[in-house]
């Protein structure tokens, strides 16, 4: 699996941009095929779950390794493009997902083992709905049902994961200031979150995007200072690095004089000139 995570982001770097991309998308292609062939194991063969949690942990590492290569190369290219940190962003959106989503598959064939029971089912099916729709970029409709799923299911075990989803959503319909909100609301019910760096980070960049960099610096310093070596501190410190850097200096003002030259020419003067006066005899 560490030759695996290397492997990719050799690639990453060596390829260029858009094959990079479209590598990407064929890998999160080919993980979004396996998770489904799980999932239909799950559901027509229970006698199976425990081979279906190996597999599912497998996928899991893969996308993983993946997600960190993509996090890698987009440090790399960074200042190439901003359409290719957008780029990026949306594939880095579609890993979180598939991260979620096998993160779900675990929990619910991990439980199949010792029982099975139909509430965990169908509780899990509503949050794996939302899920699909964030991941589809359908945001509005993904926060509608992450919003039911709370209401429906407040001792969920995928209640945190749902509340960080929810500025997750805003901040791709690039809501900034809904998005930080909800981000909040998640670092205060869940302060031992395993997202709270990564909403940290996210609150950092919307309050980029609005312009404010004085308190985006202060969400970014955050994340570099209490977590180091994570992906989200290389990300963050990124971003601090171009937020400081200087604006470009206004082009200098010319120090050539103004033209000498007359507006109008000799010609044009002796034609405005009255005739001169008939001397009599």
């Amino acid at each position: 699996m560490h030759n695996l995570k290397w492997l990719i982001i050799a690639g990453l770097i060596s390829l260029p941009l858009t094959v990079q991309a479209k590598s990407a998308d064929e890998k999160i292609a080919e993980l979004e095929k396996k998770i489904q062939s799980l999932q239909e194991t799950y559901l027509q063969n229970n006698k199976d779950v425990a081979s279906a949690v190996a597999k599912a942990e497998t996928v899991l590492q893969d996308a993983q390794a993946l997600k960190g290569a993509i996090d890698v190369g987009q440090h790399e290219l960074r200042t190439y493009s901003t359409q290719m940190d957008r780029r990026f962003l949306d594939l880095e959106h579609r890993l979180n997902a598939l991260e979620e989503q096998m993160r779900i598959l675990i929990v619910q064939t991990g439980k199949a083992l010792k029982q099975l029971n139909p509430k965990l089912a169908n509780e899990t099916d509503a949050y794996q709905a939302a899920l699909n729709q964030a991941k589809e970029g359908n945001y509005l409709n993904a926060v509608a049902k992450f919003e039911t799923f709370l209401k429906a299911y407040p001792k969920s075990e995928f209640v945190g994961s749902a509340r960080y989803w929810i500025g997750e959503c805003f901040f791709g319909l690039r809501d900034f200031p809904r998005s930080i909100k909800e981000f909040q609301k998640y670092i205060e019910k869940h302060p031992r979150g395993d997202r709270i760096k990564n909403a940290l980070l996210r609150q950092g960049l919307a309050f980029a995007e609005l312009g404010k960099s004085d308190e985006a610096k202060l969400f970014l310093e955050k994340v570099i200072k209490e977590y180091p070596n994570n992906d989200e501190a290389t990300e963050a410190q990124g971003k601090l690095d171009r937020l400081n850097q200087k604006p470009a200096a206004p082009p200098p003002v010319s120090s050539v004089p103004e033209s000498s030259y007359p507006e109008k020419t000799l010609q044009e003067e002796r034609q405005e000139q009255p005739p001169p006066e008939q001397m009599e005899y």
